[in-house]
C-alpha cells in the first residue's frame, strides 16, 4: 500500500509525452519518496505499538496531493498534445502548398 503511489507516478510517468509533466512526475515522486522514508523511519524507531499503522496510511494520507499532481500532469499532456498536432497540421499544410 505504501509504494502504490511510486508505482502509479512510474506507470504515468512511462507514458508521459512532455517533459513538463515528466518533471512534475518526478518531483512528486522524490518528494513521496522522502516523506515515506521519513515516516518509515519515524516508525521504526517509535516504540508504539500503532506506529504500523502510520505506513498502511501514508498513501491514504498522501493521496490528494498525489491525485492534483496527476491531474496537472493529465491536463498539461493534453494541452501541449494539441499544440503539437496543431503545428504538425500547419507543417502538412505548408508542405502541401
Amino acid at each position: 500500500m505504501m509504494l502504490s503511489p511510486l508505482a502509479i507516478n512510474v506507470l504515468i510517468a512511462f507514458f508521459a509525452k512532455t517533459r513538463a509533466s515528466q518533471v512534475i512526475l518526478l518531483c512528486t515522486t522524490i518528494a513521496y519518496s522522502a516523506w515515506a522514508f521519513y515516516l518509515l523511519m519515524d516508525a521504526q524507531s517509535s516504540s508504539d505499538g500503532q506506529a504500523g499503522l502510520v505506513l498502511l496510511l501514508t498513501a491514504i494520507v498522501a493521496s490528494p496531493v498525489l491525485f492534483i499532481a496527476w491531474i496537472v500532469c493529465l491536463v498539461i499532456e493534453i494541452i501541449l498534445r494539441k499544440k503539437m498536432r496543431a503545428q504538425e497540421g500547419e507543417a502538412t499544410a505548408k508542405a502541401l502548398c
